[in-house]
């Protein structure tokens, strides 16, 4: 089950780190670069998690 602990980490991720950044007036942009990467890798892993749980789901009822 390695797609659903990577959802884990990545929803942990999203709610608790996402963006705890500095003042947006103290960022560069390659600082906003790199968090924006760090996000999107985020939201894939959840997307691929909740895609399989959801996959899980229908294949249950059937």
């Amino acid at each position: 089950m390695q797609i659903i602990g990577k959802a884990r980490i990545a929803r942990n991720f999203l709610a608790h780190e996402g963006m705890a950044v500095d003042p947006v007036w103290d960022l560069l942009l390659q600082d906003i670069a790199e968090r924006a990467s760090l996000l999107r890798a985020a939201a894939g892993d959840l997307v691929g998690g909740d895609h399989l749980t959801c996959r899980m789901r229908v294949s249950r009822r059937g």
